[in-house]
């Protein structure tokens, strides 16, 4: 066999070289296949340059730059995927959820109850249109759906109740009224008759069992929404208002509307419902004194609702980055509608529990500070809460699990990074689950779900569930991940996947 020449060599280095660096800096697949075509000049011409059995290496070189060619089209092939329950083509996307049903609109405004576990459609109904909002409105308000129901619906529209379950239609009523809450058989809401009420809906019947004079701030004592997640169960509803020149907070009984009256405070507060309590979390100075303190001393007190009697009260001392929670009497920021948490120095997280005003002090378990940061209108330091367990995120960007009951924290390694997309359900317990950008071969970019595993707060584990379908995570439904492709512009739906449960051996 002649020897390879310089020129031959200096092609096939040059080819890996283009290769290598391909993979190194993330170019298109376009600069690996040049690199490909030259190694595979160069291995041809060397094995041509056999003087035996010439055409067996020349075809040994080509099937080899075949299969690097064949690289960059393989590999998203091959990345592990996550898994898919159910998938939809067309323009529907998830309005809500029961226990397992997964509620959803297309672009002709046909409401569909599609089973969580395969699709299948339990029934349907079409949404009215309206002049006054483009949107298709619809509250599952426990076992009842409401479709039409809007805060700037006209005075002469009309909303529809069914049965959650069977689609059944169950009354017809006004459509301009904002749900609040619902203890299970009466809807509580905000309604305009000559002016702002409270009215108590009998969420069988449609009747109207009590009204109240009030107006739209209630909502400060409802619990944020969550995609998938419908009004709020609760059996009280509380407002701030002005009597006789005092501020005071009007609590109203949902199932009668029997109402009761809470003195208030002129310093600033937030307040809330927890139980059969209402929880009002007051500074003890105005902001104008407070401004620039290190260190916020705060007081937070407990009413039993059945009684009108102070139960207990407890301090707590907050960070000076909490005092734009009190600009204005508002919600009550409750870790999972039942803890309070505040650190003034960072390094430890208190956590105070609102149903007996006990408090556990959490040590960081990193020497990193807890941070506080923006969700909506809320200061909050957990960006995941299921019952007792919180994650939060760490001075290092690092995550701490939190066990809020016994007062401990433990570092999840190797963290995802971004944003909490929503909950997935591993081995059947709930676990966060991030949607993470991520860099494959050749340029190409995907989004990555990871879960924590923390059913064990002591020692979470990180889960790669695999590479999501074309879309974005449009939250929790029905115990299951949602995710929603659109067009480019985002104005339409084009697909819905529906992941499955995991299952992960520890």
């Amino acid at each position: 066999m002649r020897g390879i020449g310089a020129g031959t060599l200096t092609l096939g280095l040059l080819g890996v070289a283009l290769c290598a660096l391909t993979l190194w800096r993330g170019w298109s697949p376009v600069a690996w296949w040049f690199g490909v075509a030259m190694l595979a000049v160069a291995m041809i011409t060397t094995a041509w340059r056999r003087e035996e059995r010439r055409a067996w290496w020349a075809g040994g070189a080509v099937a080899v730059a075949l299969l690097m060619a064949a690289v960059p089209v393989v590999e998203p092939l091959v990345r592990p995927q996550a898994e898919v329950a159910w998938s939809l083509q067309g323009t529907e996307e998830p309005v809500g959820a029961t226990e397992s049903l997964i509620l959803t609109v297309d672009g002709d405004r046909l409401l569909r109850a599609r089973a969580a576990d395969d699709g299948s459609v339990a029934w349907d109904h079409p949404v009215p249109m309206s002049e006054a909002h483009d949107d298709a409105p619809v509250d599952v308000v426990g076992d009842v759906v409401l479709i039409g129901a809007h805060s700037i619906a006209d005075m002469d529209e009309e909303m529809l109740a069914v049965d959650a379950g069977t689609g059944a239609e169950l009354w017809t009523g006004p459509a301009r009224i904002a749900p609040f809450v619902h203890d299970g058989t009466v809807l509580a809401a905000w309604a305009y008759d000559d002016g702002d009420v409270h009215r108590g809906i009998d969420l069988n019947t449609g009747e109207v069992l009590w009204s109240n004079p009030g107006s739209r701030g209630a909502y400060r004592s409802v619990p944020a929404r969550t995609p998938g997640g419908g009004v709020p169960a609760m059996g009280w509803l509380v407002e701030v208002q002005s009597i006789d020149g005092d501020r005071s907070h009007v609590v109203t009984d949902v199932r009668t509307g029997d109402q009761m009256t809470v003195p208030g405070s002129e310093l600033p507060t937030a307040f809330g419902i927890v139980g059969d309590q209402l929880i009002v979390h007051a500074l003890e100075d105005s902001l104008e004194e407070l401004r620039d303190a290190e260190i916020l001393p705060s007081e937070v007190t407990a009413y039993d609702l059945t009684t009108g009697d102070r139960t207990w009260s407890a301090p707590l001392q907050l960070g000076r980055h909490a005092w734009g929670l009190f600009a204005d009497s508002t919600q009550l920021t409750t870790v999972d509608g039942t803890t309070l948490l505040s650190s003034a120095d960072g390094l430890r997280l208190d956590v105070l529990h609102l149903t007996d005003g006990g408090q556990v002090s959490v040590p960081s378990p990193s020497g990193q500070p807890f941070l506080q940061f923006p969700q909506s209108t809320r200061m909050i330091y957990e960006t995941w809460v299921h019952g007792n367990t919180a994650v939060g995120l760490m001075g290092s960007l690092e995550l701490a699990v939190v066990d809020l009951e016994a007062g401990t924290a433990a570092l999840v390694p190797d963290p995802p990074f971004g944003s909490v997309a929503g909950t997935t359900w591993i081995n059947g317990r709930p676990a966060p689950v991030w949607e993470e950008p991520t860099l494959a071969p050749f340029g190409r970019e995907y989004d990555q779900l990871t879960a924590v595993d923390v059913h064990d707060p002591q020692s979470p584990e990180r889960v790669d569930l695999g590479a999501l379908p074309d879309g974005t995570v449009a939250g929790t439904f029905a115990e299951r991940v949602v995710v929603v492709a659109s067009t480019d512009e985002g104005s339409a739906a084009t697909a819905m996947h529906v992941l499955a449960p995991s299952e992960h051996a520890r």
